[in-house]
């Protein structure tokens, strides 16, 4: 490398110990915070989580971004030691890795590794990607900033993190639809775990004595209980309507007054896709929670009445179902990582 030159006060070890840290992808969320979301990048990777929120909080920037001794000040705040290096193409293999690179004269980003035939980045407007040699060459200015944790660096959580409470906190309506949800819900469970009983009552008592009259009981029965599966079906699904549609007008409602009472700095430092995708994210969040969520705490209680009517009718039933669902656990649990 060329001429290295020294920003922060503290030295570089040249040795680095123990299994390897993962890397994380934080975006930027305004359009100069390139410089914050690198450094919060490396910063978690040694130890210290920090997301966007928390450093906007600590650190002050304007519109223009950071510069690279602004950057190397910033770092020195974290505890983490800098120097400012220029390379070559052919030097990025020796550098310490993560480190921020100056990308395309206005921008940073993040390398991971190199490799024979490109490099890996984290690039905080667009997420991990692979770049080609030619890419790496026309866009890469040639200063890089190696960060490194010193003595004073601790390995902390400071993570500002969203309650699910709190997206329910202000709207009206949502613990009277829940209960009703809840109840018809608990119903069609139950009806559909007596409807077996019927087929149950026509094999072992019907057929055997050929009592007919015992068959129109049962099918009446199962008439019945079919009847009030649709209806209470139907119902299920009107409040389930209500349900989301109470949530996605108070929470679009809401927003919108949030964005109204922003000052005028908040809209300049963000691209204007990046404040309309926030109305399109109450779409994803309602579903999750109005579908996905009640649908799993509904399936669970369906679960849990499965298995109990199991373990009445026969123990080895419930053993071979308890294996099964443990098994299917651990799968998901050893592939979790991977696919997240």
């Amino acid at each position: 490398m060329k001429d290295p030159r020294k920003i922060g006060g503290a030295n570089i070890p040249s040795l680095n110990f123990g299994f390897q840290n993962r890397l994380p992808v934080i975006l930027q969320t305004e359009v100069a915070e390139c410089g914050l979301a690198c450094l919060a990048m490396v910063a978690t990777y040694h130890g210290h989580q920090i997301d966007i929120a928390a450093f906007r909080r600590r650190f002050a920037t304007s519109m223009k971004g950071l510069s690279l001794i602004e950057l190397a000040r910033l770092a020195g705040q974290l505890s983490l030691a800098s120097r400012a290096v220029r390379a070559d193409l052919d030097e990025l293999a020796n550098l310490r890795t993560p480190c921020i690179l100056h990308w395309k004269l206005r921008h940073y980003v993040v390398l991971k590794e190199v490799k024979y035939n490109g490099a890996v980045i984290h690039d905080p407007a667009q997420g991990r990607r692979f770049v080609s040699l030619n890419e790496l060459s026309s866009s890469f200015s040639g200063v890089v900033l190696e960060l490194s944790p010193t003595n004073e660096f601790e390995k902390k959580i400071e993570v500002e993190r969203i309650k699910i409470a709190d997206l329910f906190r202000h709207v009206t309506g949502l613990k009277r639809a829940l209960i009703q949800l809840f109840v018809l819900s608990i119903c069609l469970e139950v009806i559909a775990l007596l409807s077996p009983i019927g087929s149950q009552v026509i094999f072992d008592e019907v057929i055997v004595s050929t009592d007919t009259d015992l068959l129109s009981l049962v099918a009446l029965s199962l008439g019945v209980i079919l009847l009030l599966q649709i209806v209470i079906g139907i119902a299920r699904s009107w409040c389930s309507i209500i349900m989301s549609t109470t949530l996605g007008v108070q929470w679009t409602t809401a927003l919108f007054d949030h964005l109204l009472r922003l000052p005028l700095s908040y809209f300049e430092r963000r691209h204007m896709g990046d404040i309309v995708s926030r109305f399109g994210s109450l779409s994803a969040i309602q579903s999750a929670l109005t579908s996905d969520l009640v649908g799993g705490i509904l399936d669970s209680i369906m679960v849990v009445g499965a298995l109990i009517m199991m373990v009445l009718y026969g123990g080895y039933l419930a053993l071979i179902a308890f294996v099964s669902v443990g098994l299917n656990v651990l799968l998901r649990i050893a592939a979790y990582a991977p696919y997240r």
